[in-house]
């Protein structure tokens, strides 16, 4: 499976601290907190669309 990874919008400071969140956890072994970060860049994202 291979999965894509968004960054979110790039002049997004929230979307940046989630992207540095997520590298920060995968980093030290932290895959739990690099996907929560994951899932709350993506539901973050959603404001860029629109939904």
């Amino acid at each position: 499976m291979t999965e894509e990874r968004s960054t979110g919008a790039p002049d997004c400071a929230v979307c940046r601290e989630l992207t540095i969140a997520e590298s920060e956890a995968e980093g030290v072994g932290d895959h739990s907190r690099a996907v929560d970060c994951r899932v709350l860049r993506r539901r973050h994202a959603r404001g860029h669309e629109g939904g």
